[in-house]
């Protein structure tokens, strides 16, 4: 997703927090790792003084974690008590970790969701079936220990961690739904909407007391009305939200996102304007975050993390695309257009939180079932001794998410090297090749597989030397061997 910045979206100056400078000057006196991260950028930390001196501050990559002993980007040098790896894409996982405070922080983003955006009171009973996958990624565990902290404070929550085995999450729904006021489905976009799907076709009641919570990647509108009609619950009742392993709970969707996304559908200049020429079925995600926990930036349209955890994160590039408004900025922007729904600027003055707008990562070749598959996955393929008197290195991979069988298919287009011709044995050969690579180099993938199984093969296709061309029809990533590989957009899909 690239977005056509008419502006930097940029916070402004007057709107900014301060919290950042006052992290920023805790870390050097507790985190040796950063201290030395600033010495070798050369930083005179005496010229940080406020915020305006803040873009002065060098950013952190993830090399940072990994380039320094692991105890040392800790506040106490000590790690916390509980740990998840992430993808694992780029041949080893990154393994981050969190403290109690860390949940109870993420907590306070799980309840505003619940809470405020979905209106749940304290005395209704609620069942959560949390199905998203449980173990060793962030997602589930975190999910579950956050719906836990706000049972603490009362809230009449039971949670049933099902994770991605749809059998145990369907009975649940099936024979425990029915003894509840209100139901909250958490869930992978992909695997909720199978999900929903097979309680529509075996008539497992649902109905206007279910609300769909998908994370994980950004949903079109279409999908959003497809798996509301499959429910039966409105569609203000499928709300997203935007997390990471690095930051867990960042944003979420509110009524005030949902309005706005809604009216740039309808209106073509609102949709240039926030989300550039790209196609409603790849509409990037619309968040609101609390500038109170997160303070984010938008450098050369990546997203620059700043988060006070137990491993602090200042100025962390996150790889994601995004534009970012405060308030008063999206209040301006919607100004410039003749909306047809005017309720929009009575929620401004309701959801005041400031907004980021999420396009796709731009270290990621596609998201696939919610997982990040990466260019060096693919290149793992290419590069394999087995492969390289074959292949040219160049490729193009792509998502195909068809909506109506609620399946996405991962593709991959090889091209082969000169003076060697397609032959259905040498198709087979590079197949199963293919399949062979992503599991050794992408753990999310294997694990995938064994949920998914022939179901989350990729489809394969060799063309000859010269052929390969992108369609533009399909969100993935062009990479033509010797040149630096490029997102392509969905427009059609």
């Amino acid at each position: 997703m690239e977005f056509k910045m008419s502006n930097k979206n940029q916070n402004s100056i007057s709107s900014m927090p301060t919290w950042p400078i006052e992290l920023f000057k805790k870390a050097i006196q507790e985190i040796p790792a950063y201290r030395e991260h600033l010495q070798t950028n050369g930083l005179d930390i005496q010229r940080i003084q406020t915020m305006d001196d803040y873009p002065k501050i060098p950013l952190i990559h993830k090399n940072y974690l990994s380039g320094n002993p692991r105890r040392a980007v800790f506040t106490g040098g000590e790690l916390p008590v509980s740990a998840s790896c992430s993808s694992g894409s780029s041949g080893l996982p990154t393994y981050w970790f969190r403290s109690e405070a860390d949940d109870l922080a993420a907590a306070k983003g799980y309840k505003y969701l619940i809470a405020d955006v979905l209106n749940v009171k304290k005395e209704e009973r609620v069942l959560a079936l949390v199905c998203f996958a449980m173990g060793s990624w962030v997602a589930g565990t975190l999910t579950v220990d956050c719906l836990k902290l706000i049972a603490a404070e009362g809230y009449q929550l039971t949670i049933f961690p099902a994770g991605i085995e749809r059998e145990d999450g369907l009975n649940a729904l099936r024979i425990l739904g029915p003894e509840f006021d209100r139901i909250l489905i958490y869930g992978y976009p992909p695997l909720l909407l199978d999900f929903v799907k097979d309680a529509h076709e075996r008539n497992i009641p649902m109905g206007e007391k279910v609300s769909l919570i998908p994370a994980g990647d950004k949903n079109s509108e279409q999908w959003r009305e497809t798996i509301a009609a499959l429910a039966g619950c409105p569609q203000e009742q499928v709300v997203s939200f935007y997390g990471s392993a690095d930051a867990l709970y960042m944003a979420c969707e509110t009524p005030l996102t949902l309005a706005i996304k809604k009216e740039a559908l309808q209106n073509p200049a609102l949709y240039q304007y926030l989300f550039g020429e790209t196609h409603v079925a790849s509409m990037p995600g619309m968040y609101q975050y609390d500038e109170d926990r997160l303070y984010l930036e938008a450098v050369n349209e990546e997203l620059i993390l700043t988060i006070d955890r137990t491993l602090p994160l200042i100025r962390y590039n996150l790889r994601d695309r995004v534009k970012i408004f405060n308030h008063h900025e999206m209040r301006a922007a919607l100004n410039r257009f003749d909306l047809q729904n005017k309720k929009i600027f009575e929620l401004l003055d309701t959801w005041k939180n400031p907004f980021v707008l999420v396009g796709s990562r731009t270290d990621v070749a596609v998201n696939y079932y919610g997982i990040n598959i990466y260019y060096d996955n693919i290149k793992n393929i290419t590069d394999h001794p087995a492969n390289a008197a074959l292949l040219s290195g160049s490729y193009l991979a792509y998502i195909e998410n068809k909506y109506a069988e609620s399946v996405q298919n991962f593709h991959i287009e090889f091209e082969l090297n000169p003076g060697i011709s397609v032959t259905q044995e040498l198709a087979f050969k590079i197949s199963a090749g293919a399949l062979q690579g992503l599991k050794e180099s992408s753990s999310e993938f294997r694990k995938l597989c064994d949920h998914l199984q022939s179901k989350a093969d990729p489809i394969v296709r060799v063309v000859e030397y010269g052929e390969l061309k992108t369609n533009g029809l399909y969100t993935g990533i062009y990479a033509v061997k010797g040149k630096k590989p490029r997102m392509i957009n969905n427009k059609s899909n």
